[in-house]
């Protein structure tokens, strides 16, 4: 892909793995571009806009919530201690 923008090989290299995981765990998945999701952020500034700003990031953080909590769960059962 040497014709692609850098962030466009990230993009579908994260996307590939992100695939690879729901499909082979069975796990659910979420993947926002940043700049769609401040984009999607910023319009809920509008005020005839009727979507919180919250209604739009609560996935984001379930998200990285439930990551972090899989990530200190696997260290406590490795015996590793976070650095």
């Amino acid at each position: 892909m040497p014709d692609r923008p850098a962030r466009d090989r990230k993009t579908h290299l994260a996307v590939a793995i992100l695939r690879r995981v729901i499909l082979a765990k069975g796990a659910r998945g979420l993947f926002y571009d940043v700049r769609d999701l401040l984009r999607v952020i910023r319009s809920t500034y509008n005020p005839l806009v009727r979507t919180a700003e919250m209604d739009v990031l609560r996935p984001v953080m379930e998200a990285i919530c439930w990551c972090s909590t899989i990530s200190d769960q696997r260290r406590r059962l490795s015996g590793s201690k976070r650095r």
